[in-house]
């Protein structure tokens, strides 16, 4: 079978580990495999290095409307200038994309088409590739979303209703990485009693034995080598919590003065001048470490005592939870979104509300200040990653999900959610 992943992507991060995970384990070697990607993709280079699996990577040249807008960024007077331009031309290049993917899908001759797209509506171009293939009459694509939906408002409310009728139309299922993120897209009135919708959590393949980094890295970085090391791997955005976790640093240091932060993630170099300017700000300069998306993963687990998530909002899964705990590294996080599916009953950590540093960094003193609780935390997470979030079922969950066919007479997602949960 020929199966196509169709994405649009403006960070380098989340999606392109979790394509990695799904298509290096995908469970068929027979299928054929291909992606098609936005060209201006900083993730490219990433993705054509660690797929092991043979996959042919489209960079298509797309043009895609937030693009334009870039470019011709340094001639608007104003943001809402931005703005205004960015509203007026957004629907417009909504028909060129179905006009300009009808043509590509059409050549390409997939069987299965599955749009992975970071939130929802999130990328044009990825709603508007369920309407190209459904125009072919293909069997229906699979809409898969990272992020949460957001509801439509204002003047384009109606726009955007009508789009969503069409995608839902043409979409056999809604799929997402955790039932909290996946029952979001219920406030778009399309989808408030729709039946299409359901999650399967991300996996991650074991961890490799990464022991031969860690006698240098801390000595690279600048940090001691009795420090203890919590990391925060993601992007540098806002809703991240950097500000929340410097709090909670500045907290920690009172008691336990050798520890060491280290956020680590692409963000773009006003973001993480923003982050840089917090920790000179709060004078914790000489606790924390800010690398970009560059540093080793591996390197950076070989050296991490603790694992961290302070995200404020907009959180579907937490991809870094579980590389953690399949490295059997404690966790302290937030409440936020699917963290606290992943996190369970606590078992490979923490999880406090996402406004109290005081909380957060109790449990984060308890974790440094005792080795043996670090240990045992870090066994459970590992049994539940051993349980729910290996890279195996994650990626034969998504075969089987892609290979079911529509079937008038029955609830197609109750067939497949009872297929799941009887593993």
């Amino acid at each position: 079978m020929k199966i196509l992943f169709f994405t649009e992507n403006t960070h380098f991060g989340g999606l392109d580990n979790f394509l990695i995970s799904l298509i290096n384990h995908w469970p068929n070697s027979s299928d054929e495999i291909s992606i098609i990607c936005n060209q201006s993709h900083p993730g490219l280079p990433f993705l054509r290095k660690r797929l092991k699996r043979e996959c042919f990577i489209d960079s298509n040249r797309l043009l895609l409307d937030w693009e334009v807008l870039s470019k011709f960024e340094f001639y608007f007077p104003t943001k809402f200038f931005k703005r205004v331009v960015g509203f007026i031309i957004r629907y417009p290049f909504f028909i060129y994309y179905i006009i300009r993917l009808y043509t590509l899908f059409k050549k390409g001759n997939h069987d299965r088409l599955m749009i992975v797209n970071g939130g929802y509506p999130a990328g044009n171009s990825n709603r508007a590739a369920s309407i190209a293939w459904g125009l072919l009459g293909k069997s229906k694509s699979i809409h898969n979303f990272h992020n949460i939906a957001v509801k439509p408002s204002g003047l384009t409310a109606w726009l955007e209703n009508l789009i969503d009728y069409f995608v839902h139309a043409h979409s056999k299922a809604f799929v997402s990485p955790s039932n909290s993120c996946s029952e979001t897209i219920r406030a778009r009135s399309r989808f408030t009693n729709s039946k299409k919708i359901t999650f399967i959590y991300n996996g991650t393949e074991k961890a490799t034995n990464y022991s031969p980094y860690k006698s240098s890295l801390k000595e690279k970085i600048g940090i001691p080598d009795n420090g203890l090391v919590c990391s925060m791997l993601g992007t540098y955005e806002p809703r991240k919590g950097h500000l929340f976790l410097l709090k909670c640093l500045a907290s920690v240091l009172e008691n336990t003065p050798n520890v060491y932060f280290v956020f680590s993630g692409y963000g773009s170099p006003k973001e993480i001048q923003k982050v840089g300017f917090l920790v000179d700000q709060m004078g914790l300069g000489k606790n924390v470490f800010l690398e970009d998306a560059s540093i080793n993963k591996d390197e950076l687990y070989s050296i991490t005592d603790i694992v961290i998530s302070g995200s404020q909002e907009y959180e579907s899964f937490g991809l870094t939870l579980i590389e953690a705990m399949c490295r059997k590294i404690p966790i302290v996080c937030t409440k936020v979104g699917g963290m606290v599916e992943v996190m369970g009953n606590d078992d490979g950590g923490y999880c406090v509300e996402k406004d109290c540093v005081k909380t957060f960094s109790q449990q984060l003193n308890k974790l440094l200040t005792n080795k043996k609780l670090r240990v045992m935390k870090g066994k459970k997470g590992y049994e539940r990653y051993l349980q729910l979030f290996k890279a195996e079922n994650m990626s034969m969950a998504y075969k089987e999900l892609i290979y079911l066919e529509e079937r008038s007479n029955m609830n197609l997602l109750h067939i497949f959610n009872s297929t799941i949960s009887k593993k």
